[in-house]
């Protein structure tokens, strides 16, 4: 028996996924049922089991790999099973096809892959084979990964690998800035030394097992222009020296995959969005009173679900907000998808309420409060993360007055909530992005919501249910113009 175990499918949208742990050492036993690895994707988290009884006979993508769906990541089968039937399959996925590239399929198994130019011996160009986090760690130090000896499965070349290579490197240079002959150092930190003046006998490394590599030099560098003449002693008797102030690190936290593509995204959006903050103040009382009368009704619905349904509204009135910014095109959107961001261990997470517009605050109230607890329980899917096209951020629950929210690319806009103030008044903050949105159509979206939310009938409309009743007394606020 046994089987090639595989990156899942995540959710219709996932690009990539990455082993965080493997849970069975390779070698070790596992059960049908037993948790062989955990795998995560940009959005979601998820444990493959053993299908079968096995072994873990081998492990094909290390802890930190980042691989496509469906690419082998392990090998589970009998202790004295033959594994040639599973190498023929791996040899499958990277044999070459008809057109002279190479089948991408075991290339992700292991990493990706690069075209190197011909090396100084003539050879003619090659294609490399490489994980990501290889590729990553070759080009922060300037490494030709065609020069590197691949240690992976099929002659990957992997992080490890190209860490060796730096070493030899170093080992066989002696550093650079007339360092001696013991100090290891990168070539990019040759480079930088050489630059910048730099000894690197006088470096501390941070690379692998110690090898200094550029930034260390830079840091280096900068430490020292930055360090102050030194001062004559103090003439007074007694007198109390400073000191030099240090930076001892506690902890490092790694992120998670959810913080990581949070990080990627926002830093994506500052990049490229040209972001604009427009606010607007008003009074919540009307948006309470409904609130409560529904909740008099017996309806579970909160204040937060009325303003899902209430931009919701605002955003069919005005489509433009309802849009992508992709490929240099301004996309607007049929579908009224909001995404809701919620605070989760790990992260940030943005679960999607679909058709806000076609839906009643009752139905956008249960949709949304399945998502929220999917998503604060750990059990969302990316599929729950998926496409969205407008987003709100609610801070007011913090205590937060309002704050300058960041688009959530591609999309062109959010809205960030602050909270009710003692004097009954909130703050609604629209940011967007400038290149194809202008600031009086902000200002103009923002008048709209704030009317709708400020208006007893036009929110009561939003619901199924008649909350107000047939006389309406069921608010206090006068529903009169």
């Amino acid at each position: 028996m046994g089987y090639l175990i595989r990156m899942p499918q995540m959710g219709m949208e996932m690009d990539e996924g990455e082993v965080v742990a493997w849970e069975v050492d390779e070698g070790e036993t596992a059960e049908e049922g037993e948790v062989l690895a955990v795998v995560e994707s940009e959005k979601a988290t998820n444990e493959v089991e053993a299908r079968e009884d096995g072994v873990l006979r081998r492990v094909l993508v290390e802890v930190g790999g980042t691989v496509e769906p469906g690419t082998s990541i392990g090998i589970l089968a009998d202790p004295d099973e033959d594994l040639s039937r599973f190498e023929d399959q791996l040899d499958g996925e990277t044999a070459p096809a008809d057109d002279g590239e190479d089948a991408t399929a075991a290339d992700a198994a292991s990493g990706t892959s690069r075209s190197a130019g011909s090396g100084g011996g003539g050879q003619s160009t090659e294609t490399v084979r490489a994980t990501p986090g290889a590729t990553q760690l070759a080009d922060e130090e300037g490494v030709d990964l065609a020069a590197v000896r691949g240690t992976g499965p099929q002659g990957v070349v992997t992080e490890d690998d190209v860490a060796d290579h730096l070493r030899e490197a170093g080992a066989e240079t002696g550093g650079a800035g007339g360092a001696a002959a013991d100090v290891r150092a990168s070539p990019g930190a040759g480079r930088a030394a050489d630059e910048l003046g730099v000894d690197v006998a006088a470096v501390e490394g941070t690379g692998p097992e110690g090898v200094i590599i550029e930034d260390d030099v830079r840091r280096h560098a900068e430490r020292t222009a930055a360090e102050p003449e030194p001062e004559p002693a103090a003439g007074a008797a007694g007198a109390v020296e400073a000191g030099r102030a240090t930076r001892t690190v506690g902890e490092t936290r790694e992120l998670s995959g959810v913080q990581r593509t949070v990080s990627d995204r926002l830093g994506e959006s500052y990049r490229n969005a040209v972001h604009v903050t427009v606010n607007r103040s008003f009074d919540a009382g009307a948006l309470r009173d409904v609130a409560a009368a529904a909740e008099a009704a017996g309806l579970d619905v909160s204040l937060s679900d009325l303003l899902v349904r209430a931009v919701g509204e605002q955003l069919a009135e005005m489509p433009a907000f309802n849009a992508l910014f992709e490929d240099g095109q301004h996309k607007l959107i049929e579908e009224v998808n909001v995404g809701v961001a919620v605070d989760v261990e790990g992260g940030l997470v943005t679960p999607v309420v679909p058709a806000v517009d076609a839906r009643s605050v009752e139905e956008v109230a249960a949709v949304r409060g399945e998502l929220v607890e999917r998503a604060t329980s750990g059990g969302f899917t990316s599929d729950d993360l998926a496409g969205g096209t407008f987003t709100i951020s609610n801070l007011g629950m913090f205590g937060v007055d309002h704050f300058d929210p960041v688009i959530n690319p591609p999309e062109v806009a959010i809205l960030g909530v602050g909270r009710i103030r003692d004097d009954g008044t909130m703050t609604l903050s629209l940011s967007f992005d400038h290149r194809v949105v202008n600031g009086a159509d902000g200002a103009k979206f923002l008048a709209g919501l704030v009317g709708t939310l400020t208006d007893p009938l036009a929110l009561a409309d939003l619901f199924e249910t008649d909350v107000l009743g047939a006389d309406g007394v069921r608010v206090s606020v006068s529903v009169a113009d």
